[in-house]
């Protein structure tokens, strides 16, 4: 365990040293790690210093132990901004994406500040409608780091695939591991109105999304905004 800090004590440098390992893509979402009795044949450790630091990692929901096979990386972020909305309840379709425009830009402050991007850095821009049966359901700004995702820029808008994070890990071996939500009410604008199909006196939800890779650096920020009249949220408080 190389470069690491000496003061820190031995579970932590290894937790640090693995997490290191999943984050460069050594160890993909899905992967089974070495076992413990290898890690402490590989870093010459006692077997409470490698448990304390596996355990570390299961509990930040980095790894996953899975009983009578071993120990996992957890399978990357799926959660979907539409658990926030209601739409035909008997309806069986997924929601189907349309690719409206993609650029390398400048970002805004605001977006530089979220990824915490260098002057002078890019992120590609990329907007898209959701639609359920055929019905606009989200617009959707998302800007994602150029570095990493420029593969993204060879592709047409029709090759994009309706579900992102599994074609950023296809496509540019990145991998999302857990992302911020915030939600707020809006005013409609003309482009959203005209997208959503709805009218000037109906409201609109907005939601933010941060989103990190396995190295909690974060890598996408999209806004997305659907029919309040369609919102929902629930929370379970125990």
């Amino acid at each position: 365990m190389k470069n690491r800090d000496s003061r820190l004590p031995l579970y932590q440098r290894l937790a640090d040293e693995i997490r290191d390992q999943i984050a460069s893509g050594k160890f993909k979402p899905g992967d089974r790690i070495p076992s413990e009795n290898e890690f402490i044949a590989q870093y010459g450790a006692a077997a409470g210093t490698v448990r304390q630091a596996l355990q570390e990692l299961v509990d930040e929901k980095i790894l996953e132990r899975v009983h009578g096979r071993g120990t996992f990386v957890k399978k990357a972020f799926d959660s979907t901004l539409f658990r926030f909305f209601r739409f035909n309840q008997n309806s069986n379709a997924p929601p189907e994406s349309r690719m409206l425009s993609r650029e390398l830009v400048t970002p805004a402050s605001y977006v530089q500040r979220q990824l915490k991007l260098n002057d002078g850095d890019k992120v590609i821009h990329l907007t898209r409608l959701r639609l359920i049966d055929g019905q606009p359901a989200l617009f959707e700004e998302i800007n994602l780091k150029h570095e990493g995702f420029e593969h993204l820029l060879d592709y047409e808008l029709s090759s994009f695939e309706d579900l992102l994070y599994p074609m950023y890990a296809e496509v540019c071996d990145q991998f999302i591991f857990r992302a911020e939500d915030t939600l707020c009410v809006e005013e409609s604008t003309p482009e959203i109105r005209r997208l959503l199909r709805i009218d000037e006196s109906l409201p609109i939800v907005a939601i933010e999304r941060l989103a990190f890779n396995f190295g909690s650096t974060p890598v996408e920020w999209r806004r997305s905004r659907g029919r309040a009249d369609y919102f929902k949220y629930r929370v379970d408080i125990r």
